[in-house]
């Protein structure tokens, strides 16, 4: 996150990439364990590099050729420190022979997504009929003049004091289509003002793996032990649309991270006759909003303000997932686990 906010919103990094680089990215906890032709061409590459070789991480920021050949490697803070590397990097490769800027004979190539062939235990696609949810989470301030929650202040504006994590972070839900299906038909049964709980499983999921503080990197993720409290539900508003609304709870035993506040949202379906069967009704909008009061941090999320502070969480629906919609879910590396939220510790 850190790295984010320092070094790939610097205007000349992001030029530099655009004008002569072809940028990827990818996640190194699936690649290095991936056994298939992606795995394979990045321990490829990155054995090449000071990480290689071994079990543990290989997250980086590497540049190579097509055919796999390493140019150069970064993995600081510094936008000085990568201009350097990636200008250093562009004279090497116009020193290559020209056949060596080119894939070289039996080199792979890379159709679409889909005629890929993953190990399927690592393969996190977005599965056919899985509908997304875009999760924003962001650090708040009360704006005593404003009389309403803000977000925190920007460097400029705090005079350099901005806290660590002040960015917005960004995850997806993942809803399957049977879930989905179940909403709807426990919709279809509500009359109108009538109000009654949302699934406890989808609840967990919600609560577990996505009312968490990513806003620094990668956060631990809540146990159902640590669910104290959870409430969730919706009312009916008329055939098409209802209100959410809920209160969560969520500490761990030992006290040192905990998040607790309310949630509020709303829900609206296709009509129903452009949907048909009530069961199969597709959602036409959807939006929640977390905001409570978060303390604590993990092993991968340093710097955390202390006390007890004010964070949001909102999910809203994405009806037509592009590429960077398709992004798991952080949470989804123990698939089965995911979906099963409700029931697993």
């Amino acid at each position: 996150m850190a790295d984010r906010e320092s070094v790939f919103s610097d205007q000349r990094v992001i030029d530099l990439l655009n004008d002569r680089f072809v940028a990827l990215t990818g996640d190194d906890w699936y690649w290095r364990r991936q056994q298939d032709a992606i795995g394979e061409f990045h321990r490829q590459v990155t054995d090449q590099g000071p990480r290689g070789g071994g079990s543990g991480t290989r997250q980086g920021r590497y540049v190579f050729t097509a055919d796999g050949r390493l140019l150069g490697f970064n993995n600081n803070r510094s936008p000085e420190r990568l201009l350097a590397m990636l200008n250093q990097t562009l004279e090497e490769w116009q020193a290559l022979p020209a056949e060596q800027r080119s894939p070289r004979d039996g080199a792979a190539l890379v159709g679409s997504s889909a005629e890929l062939e993953l190990e399927p235990r690592f393969d996190r696609r977005l599965p056919e009929g899985v509908t997304v949810l875009r999760c924003w989470t962001r650090a708040l301030e009360w704006d005593s003049a404003a009389q309403q929650w803000e977000a925190c202040a920007s460097a400029a504006e705090s005079g350099g004091g901005r806290p660590a994590g002040a960015m917005a972070a960004r995850d997806h839900l993942w809803l399957q289509a049977e879930e989905l299906a179940a909403l709807a038909e426990q919709f279809a049964a509500l009359t109108d003002g009538e109000t009654a709980d949302l699934p406890e499983r989808l609840g967990h999921r919600l609560a577990r793996f996505h009312l968490v503080d990513n806003t620094r990197g990668e956060p631990p993720m809540w146990n159902s032990g640590d669910i104290r409290d959870w409430t969730w539900q919706w009312q009916r508003i008329n055939a098409d649309t209802a209100r959410l609304t809920g209160s969560f709870d969520l500490a761990t035993n030992d006290g040192s991270r905990s998040y607790r506040g309310h949630l509020d949202g709303e829900l609206a379906w296709q009509p129903a006759a452009a949907s048909g069967n009530g069961a199969a009704r597709q959602l036409a909008a959807l939006e929640l909003r977390a905001l409570g009061l978060h303390e604590g941090q993990g092993s991968y999320t340093p710097g955390a303000r202390p006390g007890a502070t004010p964070l949001a969480v909102v999910l809203e629906l994405v009806p037509d997932p592009q590429p960077a919609d398709r992004v798991p879910p952080q949470a989804s590396r123990d698939l089965h686990g995911y979906w099963q939220a409700g029931i697993n510790p």
